[in-house]
């Protein structure tokens, strides 16, 4: 099962079933709206039991949340 989350108004999918520990993902987005998302994921990843670790980023010139299961 896929969460959709919503990234301005943008869908966003993320394959919960196939996210391994250690492994991260980027999600390009304005900082100022981070924290949204933030919320978002820690709820979708907390219906798999997933603990998750969110820093904010520059990455290839763009502003975004890097993530990773951690558990």
């Amino acid at each position: 099962m896929q969460k959709k989350l919503q990234v301005l108004g943008l869908p966003v999918q993320i394959e919960w079933e196939k996210l391994r520990v250690g492994v991260s993902f980027f999600i390009p987005v304005p900082l100022g709206i981070s924290q949204q998302l933030r919320k978002q994921l820690l709820a979708a990843a907390a219906e798999y039991g997933y603990d998750l670790l969110m820093e904010e980023v520059v990455e290839k010139n763009l502003t975004g949340l890097r993530v990773w299961r951690t558990r």
